[in-house]
């Protein structure tokens, strides 16, 4: 085969610009510390380096809701043993103010350090977070949670939603609680909603009547039972007859159901309601209700009755009393719901934890895979270096040799 001068010099020059383009593409390995350069060298790596890199990216991201969560936390903790502290104090206020030998002077007294309390835990439960949200209005972060009226009272304007953050791939904690679950368990009114399904003088009687609820423990009780009752009027004139069902249209037992007709009232177990006017053929329907108040307008009222009533008058010392009881069990109530809600927090740091944790050692686990796609590895590449460079400096020696060949050199 016949190789032309051109041919050789062409062919020679060829291979050393390659020898030159291999040793400069590891070199370029070697100064990045990198596997692959473009993602046409290995593209089911450069794949897999997206899809880690993302995974790793998830993994900050949690780590910071992590650390979130847990100031949230860690900021609702020692909020609610604050509040612990201030109702414990209110307690002895309360309890002290029971005392029957204290004048109302004295009583008085009590009453301002006691309003100085509520405003003390009025504030604690507007407590702001980092964010400057409200901590425990739910999901209305930007509102405040207990915002005071004109009368002095407390109305709760957040929700009783809880705000969830995700601190791992299938695990999301609740980072605060809402003031409608921890400050909004005082029942301030235990009584009855009347319904048609006509606007009689039955409804409006019931609707108007004075209820006098003696055992609230029993008179919920009878209506979780029952469920809705429906009252029914006939007779009027030759002697009122009342019949009480029961949701499913039973009759109810009238030694605990019954109309006592010489008082004109309704008895049912721990209540009696009384009827102004009755109509043949009228009926209504009965719902068990309960509307909610907050331990703020408990202490509030408190207040108010220690300044007001008079321990001179019987009827005002047996309203003080009572009302100093009442407080004393919707503190207890209070007491119970926060205890609770310190259990939870501190089974949301346990598990944000344990999160943490796990998330720590699966980002330990993804880097150790990222690097083994996309590191590169030095002693390889130093060997590979080393061949390649050997092989462009042997293609550089015999381009010199053979370019000096020539058969004018063989004659003689």
């Amino acid at each position: 085969m016949r190789i032309s001068t051109n041919q050789l010099f062409t062919e020679s020059t060829r291979n050393m610009v390659d020898g030159q383009s291999r040793l400069a593409d590891i070199q370029n390995k070697i100064s990045s510390g990198k596997n692959f350069q473009s993602l046409a060298e290995d593209p089911v790596g450069a794949n897999q380096v997206v899809n880690l890199k993302r995974e790793l990216n998830q993994l900050e991201m949690y780590q910071r809701n992590i650390d979130s969560t847990r100031r949230n936390l860690s900021l609702e903790d020692s909020t609610l043993a604050d509040i612990n502290n201030g109702l414990f104090r209110a307690r002895e206020l309360v309890i002290q103010a029971g005392n029957g030998t204290l004048s109302d002077v004295e009583r008085r007294g009590i009453s301002y350090e006691l309003d100085e309390i509520v405003e003390y835990l009025a504030g604690l439960m507007n407590t702001r977070d980092s964010k400057g949200e409200f901590l425990f209005s739910g999901s209305k972060g930007t509102t405040q949670s207990f915002q005071k009226q004109l009368d002095g009272s407390y109305l709760y304007a957040g929700d009783s939603s809880q705000r969830q953050i995700q601190v791992a791939s299938s695990q999301y904690v609740e980072s605060s609680d809402s003031g409608q679950f921890l400050f909004q368990s005082v029942v301030a009114q235990t009584g009855v909603t009347v319904l048609g399904p006509n606007t009689d003088a039955l409804v409006s009687s019931l609707r108007t009547a004075e209820i006098s609820i003696n055992d609230p423990a029993a008179y919920e009780a009878a209506f979780r039972a029952s469920g809705n009752l429906t009252l029914s009027v006939a007779n009027v004139g030759a002697g009122p007859e009342l019949t009480l069902t029961d949701s499913a249209g039973n009759a109810l037992p009238t030694t605990d159901y019954y109309f006592d007709s010489d008082n004109n009232q309704l008895v049912v177990p721990g209540a009696i309601l009384p009827l102004e006017a009755l109509v043949d053929g009228t009926s209504a329907t009965l719902r068990f209700s309960q509307t909610e108040g907050n331990i703020l307008n408990t202490l509030v009222a408190n207040v108010s009755a220690l300044r007001t009533l008079s321990s001179a008058d019987a009827t005002q010392s047996q309203q003080l009393t009572e009302n100093l009881a009442l407080t004393l069990e919707q503190i207890s109530a209070v007491e119970e719901r926060l205890g609770e809600a310190v259990a939870t927090v501190g089974a949301r740091l346990n598990v944000i934890d344990a999160s943490e944790l796990s998330n720590d050692e699966f980002a330990l686990l993804t880097q150790s895979t990222l690097s083994s796609v996309e590191d590169l590895d030095y002693a390889s590449a130093s060997t590979e270096l080393a061949k390649r460079q050997l092989a462009l400096e042997a293609s550089f020696a015999s381009f010199a040799r053979i370019q000096g060949l020539s058969l004018f050199n063989y004659i003689d």
